[in-house]
């Protein structure tokens, strides 16, 4: 008898295993002072090891579907492609509209839309299905970066006017007036899990901060970069936030004091793209120098030898939902899929908590949002982790319990994980 796909990991002797009742999901009891819950429908699938190759020119920017399976890249050809991660090949055919470079593409969460930015000054936006044009805004300066909220209400997108500007999905329409504090082209825009803060970076060589309810800027700029930054992306949890600059260096930045915390330096040439692992344990870095790399964000170590599979400049690196793959698009007109191990997580805890812990320091502080169903909360905003249909229910919600009878317990969510995404936190 042998294993379906792979083994669900704990960090010590599993006591007690069950499958419940709705038959997707296997929860389990361990001598690490945890209880699981597994999406048995998550396991991970594997992706193709071969380049998707298609685009007639470099791609610019790649987006990977929440659930692994769609890659969609924007390229120099002026086109959006997508791709089946599983087999590589491409699906459909290109989505054509823009006149110019396609700068920026970002699938939303429910994986039904794509956006699009491009030098032809235009934001498109595109069925996923059927390859039409749904939405269409013309600009008045190129667009070179685009996101999506983690609600999928918002759109954000830098430009070389130097600003960053809101969209609304829903209404296809400008959400305020521009957000202005650069001096020169935004070239990266991310949101932070919680969607309440967007980063945003520029060839100003710096990286700004915005509080997107109140559509204003946080604090100062971060400053430390001494060539353009090209790419922002922040940690699982939000807490930090990583920065890829023409000096040749990542940057990691705490992102509630706005201080520097370490510089990663490696590279030979402009870092292009930076990306955080699910688990928020690993950078990933693309590189002019035509390499990927991959760093501990803890220490800032590089990890094993740089990937060399692209003959040309990388321009964009992210990962597969689960961790297992690394996906990058070059300059080369290929995307590759790069296999960093299932599972691709530390081999030993860190003797102290992770400095990029999102968690209460009091457990019995969560639970439920009272605006997202199914996400759990400390604070009443911040979304610490969602939970399927199954636990929606008062008397199923996971919580904390003390028993009257028994020494002082609670459920421990340190190594909390649902489905394909691992989330290392702090223990209590």
């Amino acid at each position: 008898m042998s294993a379906i796909v792979r083994p669900f990991h704990h960090a010590s002797c599993v006591n007690s295993v069950d499958v419940l009742p709705d038959g997707l999901h296997v929860v389990s009891g361990s001598a690490d002072l945890t209880s699981r819950v597994w999406q048995i429908s998550a396991l991970p699938k594997v992706m193709a090891m071969t380049p998707f190759v298609g685009h007639s020119s470099g791609i610019l920017s790649i987006s990977l579907s929440k659930d692994g399976t769609r890659v969609i890249s924007g390229s120099y050809d002026n086109t959006l492609r997508m791709w089946d991660a599983q087999t590589g090949a491409q699906i459909g055919s290109p989505f054509t509209g823009h006149s110019h470079h396609v700068c920026g593409v970002a699938i939303s969460p429910d994986a039904t839309r794509v956006v699009s930015g491009s030098e032809d000054n235009s934001l498109k936006l595109w069925n996923i299905a059927t390859h039409a044009t749904i939405h269409s805004y013309q600009h008045t300066h190129r667009i070179f970066c685009v996101t999506y909220s983690p609600d999928g209400a918002l759109i954000a997108f830098g430009s070389d006017d130097c600003k960053v500007y809101l969209w609304e999905v829903a209404g296809w329409k400008i959400a305020g007036t521009a957000l202005q504090a650069h001096s020169s082209y935004v070239m990266s825009v991310a949101f932070s899990p919680d969607g309440a803060t967007l980063a945003s970076g520029s060839l100003d060589n710096t990286v700004v901060l915005w509080n997107v309810a109140a559509r204003s800027r946080i604090g100062n700029p971060l400053s430390g970069h001494t060539g353009r930054v090209r790419s922002v992306a922040f940690s699982p949890c939000g807490t930090w936030l990583a920065s890829g600059s023409n000096d040749m260096t990542v940057r990691v930045w705490e992102v509630k004091t706005g201080s520097m915390i370490r510089e990663l330096k490696g590279h030979n040439s402009y870092v292009m793209s930076v990306a955080f692992s699910p688990n928020g344990t690993y950078i990933a870095s693309g590189s002019w120098d035509k390499t990927v790399q991959l760093w501990n964000a803890n220490t800032g170590q590089l990890i094993g030898q740089p990937l060399t599979e692209h003959s040309e400049s990388v321009l964009n690196v992210t990962f597969s939902p689960d961790g297992r793959y690394l996906i990058s698009g070059s300059n080369d007109k290929t995307i590759r899929v790069h296999e960093l191990g299932a599972p691709y997580a530390p081999t030993e805890q860190p003797t102290d908590p992770p400095e990029a812990s999102c968690w209460p320091s009091n457990p019995y502080n969560l639970s439920s949002h009272p605006h997202r169903p199914g996400w759990v909360t400390h604070d009443q905003h911040s979304l610490a982790f969602w939970l399927p249909p199954h636990y929606h229910q008062p008397a199923q919600f996971l919580s904390p319990q003390t028993q009257e009878s028994y020494p002082q317990t609670f459920l421990n969510y340190s190594k909390f994980v649902h489905g394909c995404k691992v989330s290392t936190q702090r223990s209590y």
